[in-house]
C-alpha cells in the first residue's frame, strides 16, 4: 500500500470512531453529547446595607438594616447636600412607615398603619409638630383632627357611632365649646358651652319619649 494510501486509512479510521462515539452516544443516552449545556448557577448577594453614590461618590440612598430603625430594614433617599428627604422603614413592633422631610431634616409628612391595621396621615409643621392627622379609628370610622402650635387638639370631625357626620371645637383648656352635626335619626343640630363644658345654647331637633 502506498504512503498516501495508508495516510488516508488512518485518517478514515479516525473519523469513523468519532462517528462511532457519537452516535452510541446519541443512542444511548437520547442526546447528542455535544448538545448539553453546563448548569446554570444563580447569583445571589448579600448584605446588611447596601450605598447607592453618585458619580461625586456622595451618598445619595440607602438601603438595609438600621439605616432608618435599629434592627429593621429601611430604605433612605438623600438629597445631594446629604440631607434625608425620603424614609421608609418598619418600626419596632413592626408597623410600616413613609416619611417625608424637609431641608432641615424634619418630618413634615408621616404615613403610618399601626398594628391593629389602623391607617394615618400626619402633617407636620416646623418642630416636628403634628398640625393635622386624618385617619381610622379601631371601629372603622373615618377621623381628622387638628392641633395648635403647641400640640393642643382643637378641632375634630369625625362619623358617629350612628353613622352621622359631626364637627366639635375645642379650648386651649381642653374643653368641648361648640359643635354641630346630625342626631342619630339625621335632624341637625348646633350646641354652645361655657367654659365648664355645660351645654349653654342648644338648637335642633330632640326627641323624647317613646
Amino acid at each position: 500500500m502506498k504512503a498516501n494510501q495508508l495516510g488516508f486509512v488512518v485518517i478514515l479510521s479516525a473519523f469513523t470512531g468519532l462517528v462511532g462515539g457519537l452516535l452510541s452516544g446519541v443512542l444511548l443516552e437520547g442526546k447528542p453529547v455535544f448538545a448539553q449545556k453546563p448548569e446554570e448557577t444563580a447569583k445571589v448577594s448579600a448584605a446588611e446595607v447596601f450605598h447607592v453614590v453618585d458619580p461625586d461618590g456622595n451618598l445619595r440612598a440607602a438601603f438595609g438594616l438600621g439605616v432608618v430603625t435599629d434592627q429593621q430594614p429601611g430604605f433612605v433617599i438623600y438629597d445631594k447636600k446629604g440631607r434625608d428627604r425620603v424614609k421608609i422603614s418598619l418600626m419596632s413592633d413592626g408597623a410600616p412607615v413613609f416619611s417625608l422631610h424637609d431641608r432641615d431634616g424634619e418630618a413634615r409628612t408621616l404615613m403610618v398603619v399601626g398594628v391593629d391595621d389602623q391607617p394615618f396621615l400626619d402633617l407636620f409643621g416646623k418642630g416636628n409638630q403634628a398640625h393635622v392627622v386624618m385617619g381610622v379609628v379601631s371601629d372603622g370610622r373615618p377621623d381628622l383632627s387638628f392641633f395648635d402650635k403647641d400640640g393642643k387638639l382643637r378641632s375634630d370631625i369625625t362619623l358617629s357611632a350612628s353613622g352621622n357626620p359631626g364637627m366639635v371645637f375645642i379650648d386651649e383648656n381642653k374643653k368641648a365649646r361648640s359643635s354641630f352635626g346630625l342626631w342619630p335619626d339625621g335632624d341637625p343640630f348646633i350646641a354652645l358651652s361655657d367654659g365648664d363644658g355645660g351645654a349653654s345654647i342648644a338648637l335642633g331637633h330632640a326627641h323624647f319619649g317613646p
